[in-house]
């Protein structure tokens, strides 16, 4: 069962995803950003869904939060509005994903199992990758000051959490 943090003020959102997924989902859904933050440790979501109903402000904060501390390779997917006054451009640079109201059922379905699902569609082939984060530092350790390497050393662990977390998740699907 996948688990998907949703951020709304009204239900439209999660009800839609019960009806296209049926049992397929854990969907937890908040009407509060800071409840939402404070939770996802918790929850620990395949993905994110965002409504444009908050404060632009507050969306912004919640995603940059989200990168800084958590994750940077959650999936992030924010509902607009065609005429909506957010700009996407500052949530693009935290990594968000856009799905633009009016939709159709089958375009959000599909654009929900894209991030669900990515492992089969992704090109990279986790298997292939052999290398430790460790290996990958020491590779590019000349290259790096020391304060960098600490960061880095933490993205790289990121991302191979997430490769990993795909892989499972494939085996998962495959059986």
């Amino acid at each position: 069962m996948y688990r998907i943090l949703l951020v709304e003020k009204s239900n439209v959102v999660s009800d839609l995803l019960e009806n296209l997924f049926e049992d397929q989902l854990l969907i937890k859904s908040f009407s509060d950003i800071d409840e939402a933050l404070k939770s996802i440790e918790d929850i620990n979501p395949e993905l994110v869904i965002l409504t444009d109903e908050m404060d632009e402000n507050e969306l912004l904060n919640f995603c940059q939060t989200l990168r800084q501390r958590y994750s940077l390779v959650l999936p992030v997917l924010m509902i607009v509005n065609f005429y909506s006054s957010i700009n996407t451009e500052q949530f693009k640079n935290s990594g968000v994903n856009f799905i633009v109201k009016p939709f159709s059922r089958e375009e959000f379905k599909e654009k929900v199992e894209y991030f669900l699902f990515q492992e089969k569609l992704t090109k990279v082939n986790v298997s292939s990758i052999e290398e430790s984060e460790n290996e990958l530092i020491n590779k590019f350790r000349p290259y790096i000051k020391q304060e960098v390497q600490t960061e880095i050393y933490s993205i790289f662990k990121q991302l191979l959490e997430g490769m990993e977390q795909n892989r499972v998740k494939e085996r998962v699907v495959n059986q």
